[in-house]
């Protein structure tokens, strides 16, 4: 058996993105169809609506780890951590705070 190239997205690696941003049932956090794209295009300058990133399915889970598996190791690196930043943000803001 080959070795795996470095920095790839494996299958292992897909199941705990997976969990840490929220993508059971096809979503990704709380993004709405629109929210998502604009993050995408915001955040990292993506068109994630191109049809290339949706040859595996059209939800967002889908096209994002179509998306991961089919960039560079820097590019996958950069969404990983735009997407830590949105879920921090959000934990953050979503916290309640007793007083």
């Amino acid at each position: 058996m080959a070795p795996q190239a470095m920095g790839k997205i494996r299958s292992s690696d897909i199941l705990v993105i997976d969990k840490v941003f929220a993508m059971e049932g096809g979503y990704v956090f709380n993004f709405s169809n629109q929210s998502f794209a604009e993050f995408f295009r915001e955040e990292l300058g993506v068109n994630i609506d191109d049809p290339r990133w949706s040859v595996q399915g059209g939800s967002k889970a889908k096209r994002l780890r179509y998306y991961l598996r089919h960039v560079d190791q820097q590019i996958a690196r950069d969404t990983l951590s735009a997407l830590w930043h949105y879920r921090e943000a959000t934990r953050i803001t979503e916290e309640r705070f007793v007083g």
